[in-house]
Parts: C-alpha cells; sequence; structure tokens
C-alpha cells in the first residue's frame, strides 16, 4: 500500500520529467536555424546557436583542442583563424546513405569548420569586410560591408525571413565580387539570383556549401559573372527552375584547402530543367570535382565558342556527321552500318548522351582512344554499351576520364568476342584509368572485374586437353613434363629427366643413391663421382683436392697450400682471394689478378689457370692511345680497354680477343652500323667473360645475343645500363651464363622478342661504385606471347634496391625446376589440388567465400607470381599470410593486391610484405570492407610503410590515401568524442533533476 501512495502521489511528477526534460534540453535547437553537411560518408547537422549557455563548437575563437585516436596518436586540432562569424554551431552526427551512385567519388564533406585542421591558415578577411549575423535581413543590411569587393560571411544565408526586395539586396550586394565562406539560397521568394550578379568567386575552403534550395518562385541562378566556386554545389528542389544560366562557373577545388574534393548536386528541380553544353563541360573541366545527379536533359542551344568544334547528333549518324568534332552532343550509335565512318570520331573527347556499339564487325576501337568524357544524362541509360561484336578483341579507352550515367550499371559489356572474355586487363584497364572504386563499373556478361577474373580462371581450368592432369597431382596417364610417360606425380616412369636413356629415375638414373652414389653413374657428374663427396676425383676441383679445404697440389677455385677459408700466413704461395703482396683492392707489384688475370703471365692465378707469356694478348689498340693513360678501374688493362664505342668490322681488328675481361670508356655498342656476321660476333667476343662498362645492343640485325653467351659479368658502376632494345629481329636475348649485372636493366621495343632466357640474371651492387638503386624494366612492343620465368623474376627480386620501372608480359608456364623452394601452380588448377607447403605460387590467388576454408594453405607462401585477390569473404583476419613477401602482378592494368566487400575483415596485417609490383596506377586497393579498416589508417601505413618509403598513392583505402584515412578516422573520433559527452551531460542534467523533485 506504501508503494502505491507513493506513485499516486508523485507520478504527476514523473509524467512532468517526461515531457519536459526533452523540451529542456533541445528547445534551443528547435528555434534554430539548421543546415545538413555530408562529411565522409556520415553526415554532419548544424544548428546555429542563439543562447550563450548551450555548449558548442565555435568558428569564431582561437582554441586549441587534441585529438586522441585508438591508437595513442594524438592529434592537435586548430579551428580557421580568420575573423569569421563568432556565431556558434553545435553539431550533431548522423549516419547517412551514401551519395548518388552516379557520383564518382562520394567521400566528400562539407562544414564551416573542419576537424581535423592541423594548420593555422593566414587571414583573408579584414573585420570591416566580414558579416556576422545569420542571415541577411532589413534589421541587420546596415551591417554589411558594401564596400567590401571581398566579404567573408560563413554562411552568407538568403533565406525566407530575408525581408529585403531584389532591388534592396542588388543595391547592397553589388560591389561583393569575391565571397569566403558558404551562399546559401534557401526558401526565398526571388525568381532569380541576379541580385548576386557581380559575384566572381565564391571559395569555401572546399567544405562548405553553395546551395540553392526549396526556392519555389526561383526559374534561374543567373549568375553570368560567377567563375570560381570552391564548395560543394547544390541545387535542388526548385519546382520552377527551368534553366540554369551559370554560363561561367567552374568548381575549382582549393589546393590549399584539408578536403581535396568538390561536388556539384542538381536534384529535385522543375522537369523541364536542361543543362547547357558550356556548363556541364565547366563542370566536368576539373579531375578533383565529382558530379553528382544532373539534370536530365541538355539545352538544344550548340556551343558556340568557336576554339572547339561542337556537333550535334540528335537524329543523326556517323555517315551525315561532320569530320573535326571535339564534342558530341547526343546518343552516338555505331552499328555494322556506321563502321566505314567511324574515322570521324577520333577528334572527340567528349560525348553529351550515351555511347553505344552494337552489332558490328569491328576488332577494336583505336578510332575512340581521343575520349575523356561520357556524360548521359536520362534515367537508366548507361553511358557505354558495347555488345553483339563477335571480333571484338581491343577493347580500350586510353584518355577516358569520366563516365557518368543515372545507372546502377555505367559500363556494360555483354555477348561479345571469347577473346574479350578470356582477357580480364579490359575491364581493369577502364577501371583503372577511371580511378573508381565502384566495383560495377565495368561489367562484363553481369560480372565485376573480380567475378569475371574468377570465372575466366574457372574457364582455363575446365579447358585444359590433359583431361585428368594435375601439375601437382597428376591421378594417371599424363606426365607434367613429360607427357609421353604413363604415370608419374613430377617425373614420368620410364624417363629420366636429366638422362632420358636411364630407365626410372626422378632424379639420378638407376643403380644410383641420390645422395651417395655407389656405382658406375652420377646424374651430375660421371665416372664415380659422389656429387656431395666425390672419392677420388672431385667434379668441380682435380685429383687429390677437398671440395671444402684443398690440401694438396691444385684447385681452380682455391690455391694449394691455403685454406678458402683461412689462409694461411703471408708465406704461402697463393692468397685464395687475392695472390701474394697484392692488395686486396689496388694492385701493387704483384703479377696476377685474382678475379681478372693480368697480362703479365706468371704463377697462379684462383679463379684462371697461369699464363703462359707467349700466348699473352698483345691487342694493337688505336694510335690515340698512349701506355700512360690513367684507367678508372684497377682491372682494366691498356690492352684490354677499347678506345671506341661501337662495334663494326672496322673496329673488329681493335678489338682484346685474348682478354676475359674487357674494359670500355662508357658503352659497348652493338646496333645498326654493326656490320658483322654472326659468326664474326662469336669469333670476337668468345672469350670475353667479363665486361666493365655499359652494354647497348639496340637496332641490330640479329635474332638474339647468343655472340655473348660466354659473358658472366657486366659491372656499370651501378650507374650505366645494360639495354637491349629496338631490335626488330630479335626473339630471345639468350645469355645463359649472364649472372652478375651491376648496370640498370632495360628490355624494351623488341617487337618479336617472346623470352629473355637470362636464367641466372641478377642485378647486384658493384663492390667499387656508389649504391645507386638499380632499376629493371622490361616493357613496350614486345611479342604479344613475351614472357618471363619464374626464375628470372626471382633473380630480379634477390635484393630491396632493385626496383621495377614497368613489367609487361606474362609469366611463362611453370616446368621443373631444381630450386628448394616449392612452387605450386594456381593457372590452371584449382585450390583443392593445391599442397600446404607451397613456397612460390604461380597464379592469380582469388579468395572468395567458396575457397577460403583452403586459405591456411597459403600460411607457407612467400612470393604469389600473380594477383592476390581477397573477395567477398567472411574472414575477420589475414593472418595465414603472415610469411608473403611478394606480389608480382604482370596482367595489364590489373591491381596486384584487391581486398574488397569483405564486411567482418577486421585485421589486414603484412608483416613481411616488401614488394608490390603491378601496372595498375594504385597496385594496392581495399574498398567497402568493414568500418574497422577505415577507422585505422595503422592498416593503410603499415601495409604502404613495407613496400614504399616515398610513393603515397600506391595503396588506397575507400579511394583514399593513408593520409585522408586518418583524417577520416580522427574526424570521426572526434565527433564521437563529442556526442558521448553531450549524452553524459544531459544524463547527469536529468537525474539532477529527478533527484531534486524527489528529494534525494
Amino acid at each position: 500500500m506504501r508503494h502505491k501512495a507513493f506513485w499516486k502521489k508523485y507520478v504527476k511528477f514523473a509524467i512532468m520529467i517526461c515531457i519536459l526534460s526533452p523540451i529542456c534540453f533541445t528547445w534551443h535547437l528547435a528555434i534554430a536555424p539548421a543546415r545538413f553537411d555530408p562529411y565522409v560518408g556520415e553526415g554532419i547537422i548544424g544548428y546555429e546557436s542563439l543562447v550563450p549557455f548551450t555548449t558548442t563548437v565555435s568558428t569564431g575563437v582561437t582554441t586549441q583542442t587534441t585529438i586522441t585516436t585508438s591508437d595513442s596518436t594524438t592529434i592537435p586540432t586548430s579551428p580557421p583563424t580568420d575573423p569569421l562569424p563568432t556565431t556558434t554551431v553545435v553539431t550533431t552526427v548522423v549516419t547517412t546513405a551514401a551519395l548518388s551512385e552516379t557520383t564518382e567519388n562520394p567521400t566528400t564533406y562539407s562544414s564551416s569548420i573542419s576537424p581535423t585542421s592541423t594548420t593555422t591558415k593566414p587571414s583573408r578577411c579584414e573585420p570591416k569586410c566580414t558579416f556576422q549575423v545569420a542571415y541577411i535581413e532589413s534589421a541587420n543590411l546596415k551591417k554589411f560591408p558594401k564596400s567590401c569587393t571581398t566579404v567573408c560571411a560563413d554562411p552568407l544565408s538568403i533565406q525566407h525571413d530575408t525581408d529585403l526586395t531584389e532591388k534592396q539586396l542588388t543595391n547592397a550586394l553589388k560591389n561583393m565580387k569575391h565571397l569566403i565562406g558558404s551562399l546559401l539560397v534557401t526558401r526565398t521568394k526571388f525568381s532569380s539570383g541576379k541580385f548576386l550578379a557581380n559575384l566572381e568567386s565564391v571559395d569555401c575552403d572546399n567544405i562548405g556549401q553553395f546551395k540553392w534550395s526549396l526556392n519555389e518562385n526561383l526559374t534561374e541562378v543567373g549568375l553570368t559573372n560567377l567563375k570560381s566556386v570552391a564548395c560543394q554545389v547544390e541545387i535542388t528542389s526548385n519546382p520552377k527552375l527551368a534553366k540554369l544560366n551559370l554560363p561561367n562557373m567552374m568548381p575549382t577545388p582549393s589546393q590549399t584547402a584539408e578536403h581535396p574534393r568538390t561536388s556539384v548536386e542538381i536534384n529535385s528541380n522543375s522537369a523541364e530543367l536542361c543543362i547547357t553544353e558550356q556548363e556541364i563541360s565547366n563542370f566536368l573541366s576539373n579531375k578533383n570535382n565529382d558530379i553528382g545527379t544532373m539534370p536530365q536533359f541538355y539545352c538544344s542551344a550548340v556551343n558556340s565558342n568557336g576554339t572547339i568544334k561542337s556537333c550535334a547528333f540528335e537524329n543523326s549518324t556517323l555517315a551525315t556527321l561532320d569530320t573535326g568534332c571535339v564534342k558530341l552532343k547526343g546518343n552516338v550509335l555505331i552499328s555494322e552500318k556506321d563502321e566505314e565512318h567511324t574515322y570521324k570520331l577520333e577528334s572527340v573527347k567528349d560525348i553529351l548522351g550515351s555511347l553505344t556499339i552494337d552489332g558490328t564487325n569491328l576488332t577494336d576501337i583505336d578510332f575512340l582512344d581521343s575520349l575523356e568524357n561520357v556524360v548521359a544524362l536520362k534515367e537508366n541509360q548507361s553511358a557505354i554499351l558495347i555488345q553483339y561484336n563477335p571480333n571484338l578483341s581491343n577493347v580500350t579507352f586510353p584518355n577516358l576520364k569520366r563516365a557518368i550515367a543515372k545507372s546502377a550499371q555505367v559500363i556494360i559489356f555483354q555477348n561479345n568476342s571469347q577473346e574479350l572474355l578470356m582477357d580480364p586487363s579490359v575491364c581493369w584497364n577502364i577501371r583503372n584509368v577511371l580511378n573508381t572504386s565502384n566495383a560495377w563499373i565495368p561489367t562484363i556478361d553481369g560480372q565485376d572485374c573480380v567475378i569475371f577474373l574468377l570465372s575466366i580462371v574457372k574457364l582455363k581450368a575446365q579447358s585444359d586437353p590433359g583431361a585428368t592432369v594435375s601439375s601437382i597431382y597428376p591421378p594417371s596417364t599424363i606426365s607434367p613434363i613429360y607427357p609421353e610417360a604413363t604415370v608419374s606425380s613430377l617425373y614420368p616412369v620410364t624417363v629420366s629427366p636429366i638422362y632420358p636413356e636411364a630407365t626410372v629415375s626422378p632424379i639420378y638414373p638407376p643403380t644410383i643413391s641420390p645422395i651417395y652414389p655407389e656405382t658406375t653413374v652420377s646424374p651430375l657428374y660421371p665416372d664415380t663421382v659422389s656429387p656431395i663427396y666425390p672419392p677420388t676425383i672431385s667434379p668441380l676441383y682435380p685429383v687429390t683436392v677437398s671440395p671444402i679445404y684443398p690440401e694438396t697440389t691444385v684447385s681452380p677455385l682455391y690455391p694449394p697450400t691455403v685454406s678458402p677459408i683461412f689462409p694461411y700466413t703471408v708465406e704461402s704461395t697463393v692468397s685464395p682471394i687475392y695472390p701474394p703482396t697484392l692488395s686486396p683492392i689496388y694492385p701493387a707489384d704483384t703479377t696476377v689478378s685474382p678475379i681478372y688475370p693480368a697480362f703479365e703471365g706468371t704463377t697462379v692465378s684462383p679463379i684462371y689457370p697461369p699464363v703462359d707469356t707467349t700466348v699473352i694478348p698483345t691487342t694493337t689498340v688505336p694510335e690515340t692511345t698512349t701506355p700512360n693513360d690513367p684507367f678508372w678501374d684497377f682491372r682494366c688493362t691498356p690492352a684490354c680497354t677499347l678506345e671506341f664505342d661501337s662495334l663494326t668490322l672496322s673496329s673488329m681488328k681493335y678489338f682484346p680477343v685474348l682478354c676475359e675481361t674487357v674494359c670500355t670508356r662508357t658503352t659497348l655498342r652493338i646496333g645498326i652500323e654493326c656490320d658483322m656476321t654472326e659468326k664474326q660476333m662469336n669469333d670476337t667476343l668468345k672469350n670475353m667473360k667479363h665486361l666493365v662498362g655499359g652494354l647497348l645492343v639496340s637496332r641490330s640485325k640479329f635474332k638474339s645475343a647468343r655472340f655473348l653467351a660466354n659473358l658472366e659479368s657486366i659491372d656499370c658502376g651501378n650507374l650505366w645500363d645494360f639495354k637491349v632494345n629496338l631490335n626488330d629481329r630479335m626473339t630471345e636475348i639468350g645469355m645463359p651464363n649472364l649472372k652478375n649485372v651491376s648496370c640498370r636493366v632495360f628490355i624494351l621495343n623488341n617487337n618479336n622478342m617472346t623470352r629473355l632466357n637470362l636464367p641466372k640474371l641478377i642485378p647486384i651492387h658493384s663492390p667499387l661504385a656508389p649504391n645507386y638503386t638499380l632499376e629493371v624494366e622490361v616493357s613496350y612492343n614486345l611479342h604479344p606471347e613475351f614472357c618471363i620465368s619464374l626464375q628470372e623474376m626471382s633473380n630480379f627480386m634477390t635484393y630491396d634496391y632493385i626496383r621495377f620501372s614497368l613489367l609487361t608480359g606474362s609469366f611463362c608456364p611453370q616446368s621443373h625446376t631444381s630450386s628448394e623452394a616449392k612452387t605450386c601452380d594456381l593457372v590452371n588448377y584449382t585450390w583443392s589440388e593445391m599442397s600446404t607447403d607451397c613456397v612460390n605460387v604461380h597464379g592469380d590467388v582469388i579468395i572468395h567465400e567458396e575457397n577460403e576454408d583452403h586459405a591456411d594453405k597459403l600460411a607457407s607462401v612467400v612470393n604469389i607470381f600473380g594477383s592476390l585477390i581477397i573477395i567477398r569473404t567472411n574472414l575477420t583476419s589475414i593472418d595465414f599470410l603472415d610469411n608473403l613477401e611478394h606480389i608480382i602482378s604482370l596482367t595489364d592494368e590489373q591491381p596486384a593486391l584487391i581486398v574488397e566487400q569483405n564486411e567482418m575483415l577486421a585485421n589486414v596485417s603484412f608483416p613481411k610484405l616488401e614488394r608490390v609490383t603491378s601496372r595498375a596506377y594504385v597496385p594496392v586497393r581495399f574498398d567497402n570492407n568493414s568500418l574497422e579498416l577505415i577507422k585505422s589508417p595503422s592498416f593503410c601505413y603499415d601495409i604502404r610503410n613495407g613496400i614504399t618509403k616515398s610513393d603515397t598513392w600506391i595503396v588506397k583505402f575507400d579511394d583514399k590515401v593513408c593520409e585522408d584515412v586518418e583524417k577520416a578516422a580522427a574526424a570521426s573520433v572526434v565527433k564521437d568524442k563529442s556526442s558521448r559527452t553531450t549524452g553524459g551531460r544531459q544524463i547527469l542534467m536529468i537525474l539532477a533533476a529527478v533527484g531534486f523533485i524527489f528529494g534525494f
């Protein structure tokens, strides 16, 4: 009963609290003007504070605050120091839906303050030219700085409470040419904005708004002198708006602003609203301006600008189209009957309408190489549609910058040639050239780029001619290396891969122990030799010599009476590295160079045997050389140094044919002037094992460089080039013994080259020169079937100072290798067949929902020769990739690392990743994954810092570089903290009120 009496007594107070508390804490917001600003995928509702005691975020004070992120990073934030209005703003963060689907980069924000501002900007506003009121009206009109040409007001608001006539506004604003701050024209009575006719620029620091909304009488904006707008442009919900009349307005993002992009949104206006050709061209002019929803029509008038030719395509065909058009207005249709006229499109840069290629016999579309923009305005109309072209095998848009449409599918390919269906580079090339994170740009037969790539892999596996073939575990009838054999997982029965005349052995022929042979044949060394420990004859070292510590007579690598690891005293006959009394770097009075024998013959060289003085090279050099010439390298003797650059019949007689080490002053050139036969080249160069200087083989007539087959090293001093280019007949380089190359390596423009055949080449720093970065470039106009072997690519990756400028072609089909590292093939075979101890993987690694249970098989993988794609999985982390060091993709324009649409993925660390190589401008892309990834910039920075020290653009999360990810994350922390603080204060105040009423 006591409880009942209690509630009876106090229930009215409880009801009053429930009703009055929300009013007490929100009444100041209810009476305040408000605005909504999109910001990094969320939104800010801003309320103008009209009472002094409410909690606010001020835009007119200069305070210093600190943001502490989740990883304890402290970020100072400072509001702008411009004397902007002292009116304060309360912000409430709300989650909003994504912006229009047609917006290429929807992650823009708009607000009068930047929550992550880290620098103090110089003031552009004079106090006398600052307008510090909420909106303009007759009561405060006298405060407006009428004489100023540059006015600061954030915002300058003209709204339903503005009780001024158009004449009064025109008179007040006639001198204002530049506005710093947002411009808001909302719910007004005016039919145009001509009262701002003299306005030339509006600078909102990219984050404020240029907004015209909910104006019932507005028929045009009408700012004919307005040119530059560094704001988020929004022209919406004006029911009578029939034209913009903004002929000169160009969204021009400020280069000094924190946020780099602006946007334009024109939506929900009169159904008759059209946009002129000039206006849309202005909107497209800046790559940092995002185009959102546009009107549904282009205005009928054709641009009269005489500098570029604009042509109308409505109700027209290619046959009647003029040549030389730069802009086309209308929907362009190319059908079979138009094929002979496609050359007329070679000059076209902009199509203001759609582009359709339907039912043609075209094989390529190179006539569209100049195309930059396609903007289709009609509802549900794709920008580009290419369908039913059975011979179309080459589709590229090398200069395409924007494809805009009011459709979920902006670019569509469907029912074209089989070649197009088997080429993933078509899809990736378009996606990368547009630099879009939209996974559905483009689609090929209804599939996005990743799913399209996956379907190609499956098709290739299904079309393998060996029905029962597995390169790892073949079940029967086929050997992956020797198809004539019957059954073998790696090597066929009845065939030895090294000695095919033997009966059965995968590595060693019959009756041989693989480690300690006991009988007559060794697979590597003949005649009673153990491949590891020879009993009486060493295959590498002569009789009675231990291959590790020689003790007696002669060793070609280690001299007599000297230990190769711990040399004896100076009384020893020969040093294993340097001969007696020889300086390790600069020889003095000694007679033999340990690496390059001298021209005076004496006793022993640890690498080269003694030279008889009777056969010492006595090459005659040109008369310009004197015996006392200084030489830049101690390895270079006068007799073995070239005094000419180009090798020809006339210079051949001066070549030091007996020298194993040949030096050139700069570069040895073998080019178009070389009139020697291949046999003459072989005879001249056969003894040259080491070249000190550069090597250039350019515009030669040779099919290979096998005349240099004995060359083992090239030392360019880390600075010059080993370059093979513009050799139209060359099919391979073919230098199987070339090992160490201390040069930049360039293999370019050899249009018949199908392989390198450089199985041992490793770019390596010369110990006698400064350590420059060694570049490797293999690109441009090589044969379509050109490939690089996995061994060659592995050699190129040996040292971290080797940088890949550009690599083209593909990886050669995997064959047996003697490498200890196991290589698994994913080009034609599935994950279920993959081993669990693979170190190298050949082929694209695509992890998706169907195979994610097998992802642990990648735990041992170090190198992926292809792309790594993780899409639409339920994975929460990728710790199975902790050993991954290199991802090398040669596929045209396809990123090397793609992580997309993994809603649960919260950890994407690659602790050992060192190199990611791709022909795509952005080789690492993370798009549309969990919120944890975009809120934790450390993931982005860790990946980027592991693979580069300078290239900030190569890793992007949701189309943001790491710095922008950090700013967005910091802004989110500030807003969350502000929301929690405000909510906590309100709860405490309510509890205090309840306690006061009930007398607690």
